[in-house]
């Protein structure tokens, strides 16, 4: 069982900023020719995303929040 978002996470928009933030610097990385850091920045960003939008366990929760 996965634990429950603190508080400052719960708003779409923070998780999506967060998400972004580590796409963008994996962009900038790849631009300035640093691909170890881009890949780096690039697995952060696969992390934030599983871990802020596609866990399963997050995705019951929010059904059983509002079914």
């Amino acid at each position: 069982m996965s634990k429950p978002l603190p508080p400052w996470l719960e708003p779409f928009w923070v998780r999506l900023l967060i998400l972004l933030i580590c796409l963008g610097w994996s962009a900038v990385e790849s631009f300035w020719g640093e691909p170890f850091w881009a890949t780096l920045a690039l697995g952060a960003a696969a992390l934030c995303a599983w871990e802020l939008f596609l866990k399963p366990a997050r995705r019951a929760g929010k059904e059983d929040k509002h079914g």
